[in-house]
């Protein structure tokens, strides 16, 4: 199964998640990518991220484009320097939810949010400044 732990293995908790619902946030007709504005999974998804780095200077993530309908990534500081990875699996066959994985290559604060745009649940990921994650939510979004 995909992405789905086995024998010893175990997805690490998030320092933090939020679930919203948010209904005036819906876009029917999907995410627009933009400089701020990762879309996975055919547009359905659209993710962005808010950082705060250790001198208190705040912005948001700069979306490069996705890499796979699944995964793409962020940088804060400069192009070449990726801060944030995100991917977003179809897990509906197996637990009928969609998964959402991110990964940390920064200790910088950040909140990776991820709004489903045809249902307009949102999730946000917290990671706290000076503090190194990643994580799997294989609950995130359950099928519409």
């Amino acid at each position: 199964m995909l992405g789905v732990p086995s024998g010893g293995a175990q997805l690490i908790e998030p320092t933090s998640i939020r679930l919203r619902i948010v209904d005036d946030d819906v876009t029917p007709d999907g995410c627009t990518p933009s400089a701020e504005i990762l879309c996975l999974q055919h547009g359905r998804f659209a993710l962005d991220v808010e950082w705060r780095d250790f001198a208190g200077r705040r912005g948001r993530g700069q979306a490069a484009p996705a890499l796979t309908r699944e995964t793409g990534y962020f940088w804060f500081f400069g192009p070449a320097n990726v801060e944030v990875v995100a991917k977003v699996l179809d897990g509906r066959a197996q637990n009928g939810h969609f998964w959402v994985f991110y990964g940390s290559l920064s200790n910088v604060g950040y909140t990776l949010t991820v709004r489903d745009t045809v249902t307009g649940q949102v999730r946000e990921y917290v990671n706290p400044l000076g503090h190194f994650a990643s994580a799997g939510d294989v609950r995130a979004f359950a099928a519409d």
